[in-house]
């Protein structure tokens, strides 16, 4: 499973290396379950932060690396989508211009891009 973990970013970061200048290294951010303590944890390129820390995390890298830096956001099937927001309005607030969210399945080995468009007003029949 941690190979797949380490898979998942480089896939990432070898995508958005080809899409941004080459002095800019992407930051991958992955939101996974922790299964045996049914919690979840948070990786910042690489490094396990306790999430009250995260904007701390997001805060300290904008500094040392600047606000056009590429974050990835990857978060397990497993995790809510709720961590996924909490995640990406933090590195936001920070100040990163260029957050990118994706979704991956472990158990098959794939991920999918999120996107987000205009809100719309809730309703129990949309367009």
């Amino acid at each position: 499973m941690r190979h797949l973990r380490a898979s998942m970013i480089f896939v990432v970061a070898a995508w958005l290396g080809t899409h941004m200048l080459a002095a800019d290294a992407p930051i991958a951010l992955v939101i996974h379950s922790a299964r045996p303590k049914g919690t979840f944890a948070i990786t910042v390129s690489g490094k396990t932060i306790n999430s009250t820390h995260l904007l701390d995390a997001m805060n300290d890298l904008v500094m040392s690396q600047g606000h056009n830096v590429p974050v990835a956001i990857l978060i397990h099937e497993d995790v809510p989508l709720s961590r996924m927001f909490e995640a990406k309005n933090a590195a936001e607030k920070a100040g990163f211009l260029n957050v990118r969210c994706y979704y991956f399945r472990s158990t098959k080995g794939t991920m999918s891009p999120i996107t987000f468009g205009r809100p719309l007003p809730f309703t129990l029949s949309p367009p």
